[in-house]
């Protein structure tokens, strides 16, 4: 029985000693995690622009067609 503990201790604190070194190495990560993160923040809200933008084209040319009147007219503040 002790001796049962007594691997079973040993073990218990060789899992505790590999997860304390990952978190030991994860702020080394945290520099390329962000820049990477920062990344895909930027290609996503561009996306999103222009995928707005091609939206607010589309409904300009369409809305009339179907002869639906625009109930908001929205300009973009950077052509002001």
């Amino acid at each position: 029985m002790v001796e049962e503990k007594g691997k079973y201790y040993e073990r218990m604190v060789r899992e505790f000693d590999q997860q304390a070194a990952r978190v030991a190495a994860f702020p080394e990560h945290l520099p390329a995690d962000k820049e990477e993160h920062q990344k895909e923040l930027f290609d996503y809200f561009e996306t999103l622009g222009n995928f707005h933008q091609n939206a607010n084209l589309l409904l300009e040319e369409h809305l009339p067609l179907m002869k639906i009147p625009p109930t908001v007219t929205v300009t973009n503040p950077r052509q002001q």
